[in-house]
């Protein structure tokens, strides 16, 4: 039991494996795709970093959702105070209008002087 191993001696033994057969072209590859691969990336950056500038020139531009909200409210509160005041100039002058008016001042209303042919109703009181 004196058999050694012959295939240590010739060298031919367990061998490391070889992708790229020159050093050379596995370091040149390297470079190149770390090369593209950093390109990709300032591109991103770039595009990144212009869409963040973007939307703030615009943004003043354009009034919020909240400024349209104020600026709808405030239309519809002027719209109504206009009704208002139209529908009190209507009264004022139709109270001028009535035949019950006078050039003093006393402006009492048609409706509630009581009328004249009505008969007073009688009041009953229960125990």
């Amino acid at each position: 039991m004196s058999t050694t191993r012959n295939s240590n001696a010739k060298g031919k033994g367990k061998q490391p494996k070889k992708f790229v057969e020159h050093k050379d072209a596995a370091l040149q590859l390297a470079s190149i795709i770390a090369d593209e691969q950093e390109g990709k990336a300032k591109n991103r950056i770039a595009k990144h970093h212009i869409q963040a500038q973007a939307p703030t020139r615009t943004a003043k531009a354009r009034p919020s959702s909240k400024d349209k909200l104020k600026e709808v409210k405030a239309a519809i509160k002027a719209e109504r105070t206009r009704i208002k005041k139209e529908k009190a100039k209507a009264r004022k002058q139709e109270t001028n209008q009535l035949p019950g008016a006078t050039s003093n001042g006393d402006r009492r209303s048609h409706r509630d002087q009581p009328d004249p042919t009505m008969k007073k109703k009688k009041r009953v009181a229960f125990a």
